[in-house]
């Protein structure tokens, strides 16, 4: 009876440990996925502010080396919400919240694409008028959608974490009550078959019923997934072994009851088993339980957990009990929960109430240059700076006393070599006082964001000093207008007076002084009004409008006299259309036909002038080429500055303000110009504007 009731116990303890294991395996499982949500979600965050980081930086610095950054870290967080969806697949709500997060995301991508439209189109200061990080646009709203994403898990982390403890608790219990109570109850039954066995003469009937008994105990013993040894205290042979244990070992019965328990146990000598058994064999524990390393008969090793009690049968026999169970899954998860936790990017920490680390990832070396064991052995607050003790205490507090997470909390942490490093952590608080964390340095994002900061205060200053700079522009140009005039009026005014009134008592050389002066007057009031034209084209607002540059260069070409009349050859090829202000890009073709009917007049007959523009991608491509007298190219740089000239007034007219004024023009519309040439064989002038937004004219129709 006492076999029955030692067995029964026995297998319906071997049946449920087998299903709470089974249990505790799928929530230990469930934990670790959610960690790695958690990971993946703070790599969500930290890639889209990356992204807006590097943005920002191309609006202060107009370095497109940002913007392949930025696109890069847009491709890392969608493939990273690629990677969420299908983690968290099996809960409604943190899809919708990936939806929602998605969407975010694609407004925020596409205000930055916009944004890089207008610098490209327009200017990098409309690029930065048009991206407010503030208010409705701000990337707030993105960051408080990931961080609920986050704060869910966390919630759920709690809830399953407790789960594991729980039926991990519950399983320790089952695994040292239930094995010790039947194995209490199966060593009676075996002390009384032993008794049994030695009066066999006396009472074979009663020995052969008794046999029958314990071949059905043993019968029940084959039917549990747990391994039972039973091995001699003395000689370690075992005397029995069940279905389980011969699963797990790979061996066969009957070879394993030729074997001793060292054989199947790598890590043991004789002398060590037998220190491990003393306190049991003495009497001192009832039962030792113990984690070991199996070693099976293909020469691989399997994790097992252990629990052994001692039996002494009448005759003063002693064996030794052993339940095993194959904790290979168990194993793994913890080795999957610690490779996370050693091989996270971000700082991974167990902290306790007492103001300790319990344990730390190796990113905190990384990060920190302290080793593990100088972090766990003194208190946390030795690292931090002084300045941020209240706060981080406050922080501990909070999560202690009123159980509350830590969503986003900095402070300063002390690197081995002196200097400070900016933590950002999030933490939740568990039972016992424990909070896990993860912390993330952002040294270097707050630099980053200091620096924005200074160069946004650099950008108001320049603008303020702009503005005053633009006033003393427009009094100089008011001085300009009205005060240098009036001399020049009196100037010519009287020289005329001179040369009507006084024609008959000048000489020749008085009346070729007197025509100089009124020359000097007219060209110097021709420079006036150059001057003024030019400073008025940083204030002019710009008309957008598509335009016909053929129709404009033609309008130009009758402007400046149509060279065509005077012999020179013009060709003008088909021009593309072009973005921009049609009035100030007349100017331009104005001033480059002028100049190359100007400089190629010397030809006479062979004078010629081409006109043609190409469209290329992202820009439009216009050019003047002429066969004039060309330049040298080593004075290629002053061609374009205010009054440079590089011809005398005798031979060529002008103010040399022309191409200053083509180069302003087509600056402000986002482009630029240049020119090539060579003494005697005429020159090329090309400038090129931005194609965004341009239709071939005859889809325009």
């Amino acid at each position: 009876m006492v076999f029955c009731l030692a067995l029964t116990l026995l297998a319906a303890i071997a049946e449920y440990a087998h299903e709470e294991s089974h249990r505790a395996s799928q929530a230990r499982t469930w934990v670790t996925h959610t960690l790695i949500v958690m990971q993946r979600a703070m790599e969500l965050e930290n890639a889209v502010m990356l992204m807006e980081v590097d943005h920002r930086a191309f609006l202060v610095r107009n370095d497109p080396g940002f913007l392949a950054s930025r696109d890069g870290y847009h491709q890392q967080a969608t493939r990273i919400l690629a990677d969420l969806r299908i983690l968290t697949r099996d809960n409604a709500g943190q899809r919708s919240r990936l939806d929602t997060i998605a969407l975010l995301l694609a407004r925020r991508v596409e205000r930055m694409r916009e944004t890089t439209e207008f610098s490209k189109r327009e200017s990098i200061d409309a690029a930065r008028a048009h991206f407010d990080p503030m208010g409705q646009n701000s990337i707030e709203p993105l960051r408080g959608a990931i961080a609920e994403l986050d704060q869910a898990e966390a919630r759920l982390l709690e809830s399953r974490s407790l789960d594991a403890a729980e039926r991990s608790r519950k399983l320790d219990w089952l695994l040292l009550l239930g094995p010790g109570l039947g194995i209490v109850l199966l060593g009676v039954g075996l002390y009384t078959l032993l008794g049994q066995l030695r009066r066999s003469e006396r009472m074979g009937q009663d020995l052969a019923c008794a046999n029958d008994e314990a071949q059905r105990a043993l019968g029940l013993l084959d039917a549990t997934h747990d391994g039972v040894f039973i091995y001699d205290a003395d000689t370690l042979h075992f005397s029995y072994v069940n279905t389980g244990a011969v699963n797990q070992v790979g061996y066969a019965r009957v070879e394993l009851l030729g074997m001793t328990a060292l054989d199947i146990k790598p890590g043991f000598d004789e002398s060590g088993f037998r220190r491990l058994l003393a306190p049991l064999l003495a009497g001192k524990v009832e039962s030792l339980a113990y984690e070991t390393v199996h070693r099976r008969k293909d020469g691989t090793d399997v994790p097992v957990e252990a629990v052994s009690r001692y039996a002494k049968s009448g005759n003063d026999a002693q064996s030794v009990v052993t339940i095993v169970r194959d904790i290979s899954v168990r194993k793994q998860a913890e080795d999957e929960r610690d490779r996370f936790f050693n091989l996270s990017l971000d700082m991974l920490c167990i902290a306790s109430a007492d103001g300790y680390f319990k344990r730390v990832s190796p990113a905190f070396t990384k990060t920190l240059g302290w080793s593990v064991e100088e972090l766990t052995a003194r208190p946390f607050l030795d690292f931090v700076h002084p300045d941020d003790h209240a706060a981080t205490l406050a922080e501990v507090e909070r999560q202690v006393r009123a159980g509350e997470a830590v969503l986003q909390f900095e402070n300063r942490y002390q690197h081995k070599d002196g200097s400070w490093r900016m933590l950002s952590w999030k933490s939740v608080p568990q039972t016992g006082g424990l909070m896990y964390a993860t912390a993330r340095d952002v040294t270097e994002s707050k630099a980053i964001e200091l620096r924005i900061i200074n160069l946004n205060r650099e950008l108001t200053d320049r603008q303020i000093a702009l503005e005053a700079a633009n006033k003393e522009l427009e009094a100089f140009t008011y001085s300009v207008s009205h005060d240098l005039r009036a001399p020049l009026r009196h100037i010519g005014g009287y020289a005329r007076i001179l040369q009507e009134d006084a024609v008959g008592q000048l000489d020749h050389n008085m009346r070729r002084y007197l025509d100089a002066i009124s020359a000097s007057a007219r060209t110097m009031g021709t420079l006036i009004d150059e001057l003024l034209a030019f400073s008025r084209l940083g204030r002019q607002p710009l008309e957008q409008t598509v335009v016909d540059m053929n129709a404009l260069a033609e309008r130009a070409l009758i402007e400046v006299g149509d060279g065509r009349q005077s012999g020179c050859r013009v060709q003008v090829s088909a021009l593309p259309a072009a973005q921009g202000d049609p009035t100030l890009l007349r100017q331009v073709w104005t001033n480059l036909l002028s100049n190359a009917l100007k400089y190629s007049a010397k030809r006479g007959d062979a004078a010629q002038v081409e006109i043609s523009g190409e469209q290329d991608g992202e820009v439009t491509r216009y050019r003047v080429r002429d066969n004039g007298v060309g330049f040298d190219m080593r004075y290629v740089d002053k061609l374009f500055g205010v009054f440079q000239r590089l011809h005398s007034q005798e031979e060529f007219e002008g103010t040399g303000v022309g191409l200053a004024i083509v180069q302003r023009i087509v600056s402000r519309h986002g482009g630029r110009v240049w020119a090539e040439g060579e003494r005697e064989h005429g020159a090329t002038f090309t400038f090129e504007l931005p194609s965004a937004g341009i239709q071939p004219m005859e889809d325009m129709a």
